[in-house]
């Protein structure tokens, strides 16, 4: 006995005498089940017959296929596809028929309507299908909750605009199916421009109600509730509560974009942050806001640390913002390292923007991550020392590809050697180099050794005082970068750029 969806095979009498002589056989075998007795399950018998009809014209070739109601008799050399079939089944089923040709048209050379196609070969499916109905349906039975909730995944997998709507519209079809208004929770991730959003309260209500749909959560951003203007701070704390509750629900979220929250609720927010368990991504977000109200507040570096260490999984790091002294004020309390531990987990990508950060800090940030960081992007970032940042490049030195730094507020004593200089010869695997600012000198270019990595390899300086324009042609001889940009740093001397280019050529590079 088959059940669900089964093929049936095609046979071309006119082609080929051998593929009937298999017909007959496989029908024979039919008759031999019969003859077994399997009839007395009373169950519906169907015998299935197709004929595929020869409907060319003067200017196309094609043909249909037809269901006939019984055992075809082919004579002579007419080109028909026939096959008998008996499948036994309760449930109604879906036979699929495949052709040695399309059903579709191809044109015909020479046509008398003079058309031309650029697709000369025949086009289109190469397989039909019947659904058959048993003689007597039996009362559906409920589909185990796991099936019911990969079908229901389908309509969040496709991500068309009205997949919500159809979430919904499949829990009102019966009890059982109010499962599919768990999907409706496992991404609230991206952004719903042109869209209404979600309504955050109503959202928080549903997730302290039911804890099920805050467990559905995978992606979740604050973003993707809309950027609807606060005009009081009550409003802005109603909405960081209800925030918040979403955040303590969703323990198994996977990417979490996060702004600011109200300062009474930052212990709290932390502590809602910190529940979850399989964060892979982890990105702080910043509103451009002229004048920030005083009410509103960020996690400081100790308070992510915090929450890194339950978040063994994190792989991506984007930090636009965050609280903390400024390392630089010796007049200001900062931070005790013993606040922010050397972490496991293993990251792969880090984007740290316009916020505090000490050496020490950043070689624990990354301390799991010595054999998996290829990423790195650093801008307006205070407190890291030309020390510290030497002692980070080496411990990340084996892995690290791609490194941005710009606008950074580096400390460096006059006598000290630039930490990229340094390090230069032991970042093997760096592809990509992007400076502005001063924190590197034409000994960098010199220094590059060279990889067996495919990436062309490519340093972009831009305003870059501890780099000589003539000590950086001198480089371009050895260097293993293949190409240089730094067009600011020869404004004004245009022959020794010139001079640059042409040694580039000759050795393979580009210097723009």
């Amino acid at each position: 006995m088959a059940k669900g969806p089964g093929a049936a095979r095609g046979v071309d009498v006119g082609r080929n005498e051998n593929l009937l002589l298999e017909q007959e056989a496989a029908h024979k075998a039919s008759d031999a089940l019969l003859g077994q007795g399997l009839p007395g399950l009373d169950l519906p018998l169907c015998t299935i017959a197709y004929e595929v009809q020869d409907i060319s014209d003067d200017t196309w070739r094609r043909a249909k296929l037809i269901l006939l109601p019984s055992w075809p008799i082919t004579d002579g050399s007419t080109r028909r596809i026939t096959y008998q079939f008996v499948q036994l089944t309760h449930d109604p089923i879906i036979l699929y028929l495949s052709l040695n040709h399309t059903l579709r048209g191809s044109l015909k050379p020479n046509n008398k309507s003079g058309l031309v196609c650029a697709y000369p070969a025949s086009m289109g499916i190469f397989a039909s299908s019947v659904h058959i109905c048993p003689r007597e349906r039996r009362i559906f039975a409920q589909l185990p909750v796991e099936i019911l909730l990969a079908i229901f995944g389908c309509a969040v997998e496709n991500k068309h605009g009205s997949w919500r709507p159809t979430l919904i519209s499949l829990a009102l079809v019966c009890r059982d199916w109010v499962v599919a208004l768990e999907h409706l929770f496992h991404d609230f991730g991206s952004y719903t421009s042109g869209r209404t959003a979600p309504d955050l309260l109503a959202v928080s209500k549903a997730v302290q109600a039911e804890p099920q749909f805050g467990n559905s959560i995978w992606y979740l951003s604050r973003s993707h509730f809309g950027r609807a203007p606060v005009h009081n701070e009550q409003e802005y704390l109603d909405l960081a509560i209800a925030f918040k509750n979403i955040i303590h629900s969703a323990k198994h979220v996977h990417e979490l974009e996060i702004f600011d929250t109200h300062s009474s609720l930052r212990e709290e927010f932390v502590e809602a942050l910190s529940q979850s368990r399989d964060v892979r991504s982890f990105l702080i977000n910043s509103y451009q806001i002229e004048e920030q109200p005083k009410y509103r507040c960020l996690p400081t570096l100790p308070d992510l640390f915090r929450c890194f260490q339950r978040w063994s999984k994190l792989q991506i790091l984007k930090l636009f913002a965050w609280d903390g002294p400024n390392p630089f004020l010796q007049t200001v309390k900062q931070f005790t390292i013993e606040q922010t531990p050397p972490l496991d987990c293993a990251l792969r990508t880090i984007t740290l923007h316009n916020g505090p950060i000490t050496g020490p800090q950043l070689c624990n940030l990354t301390a799991g991550s010595h054999s998996s960081l290829s990423d790195v992007h650093f801008s307006g970032i205070i407190g890291l020392s030309n020390a510290g940042l030497k002692d980070w490049l080496l411990q990340v030195a084996s892995t690290i590809r791609q490194l941005n730094i710009e606008k950074c507020s580096i400390a460096k004593a006059s006598d000290e050697e630039y930490a990229l200089d340094a390090a230069m010869s032991h970042l093997a695997s760096l592809s990509n180099l992007r400076i502005e600012g001063d924190v590197l000198s034409e000994l960098a270019v010199l220094r590059k050794t060279s990889s067996t990595g495919r990436n062309r390899h490519m340093i972009n300086l831009d305003n870059c005082p501890g780099v000589n324009p003539h000590g950086l042609v001198q480089a371009l001889k050895y260097t293993s970068w293949q190409t240089i940009s730094a067009r600011r740093l020869f404004e004004g001397n245009e022959p020794l750029h010139e001079e640059g280019k042409a040694i580039a050529k000759e050795r393979g590079l580009v210097l723009r």
